[in-house]
């Protein structure tokens, strides 16, 4: 897929298949990113980093395993979610709030991480505001979410 954010996706370790790269819109107009590296059958996985960090960083080949790696080891259909303040995309330049990010880049994040691999329910892990913003949108009424 094309991708209209400022950055490329993310350069893959030799160890990960390529990176299928998904541009979301979310319930405000804004367009979020999600990478999937499809390595497992147990189903996806969610990774959201820290607040102003692209998910890219769970994909660095500067260590000797990368999480993605370690989660595609173990089964996990890994997908990185890049939300709004992602230095990787233009919105990272607009006002928002950590709301936004509960309440339109999740939901719309899930939404297409079920409709794309055709999973009932999903698992997440968030860091920083990744997590935080992650339990605001479980508070928030989000469906579709396994474990997180």
């Amino acid at each position: 897929m094309e991708s209209a954010s400022a950055v490329p996706p993310p350069e893959a370790s030799a160890a990960l298949p390529e990176a299928e790269v998904h541009d979301v819109p979310t319930s405000d107009g804004t367009e979020i990113r999600l990478t999937r590296y499809r390595m497992g059958t147990k189903g996806p996985v969610v990774l959201a980093p820290g607040y102003g960090n692209a998910a890219r960083a769970f994909a660095l080949d500067t260590v000797p395993k990368s999480f993605v790696e370690y989660l595609g080891e173990h089964g996990y259909d890994v997908w990185l979610l890049d939300y709004r303040a992602s230095p990787d995309l233009p919105s990272s330049f607009s006002q928002f709030t950590v709301d936004d990010i509960a309440l339109r880049d999740w939901p719309a994040a899930i939404d297409t991480v079920r409709r794309e691999s055709g999973a009932d329910s999903v698992q997440a892990m968030g860091h920083c505001v990744g997590g935080l913003s992650l339990f605001m949108a479980i508070g928030g009424g989000m469906e579709g979410l396994r474990s997180a």
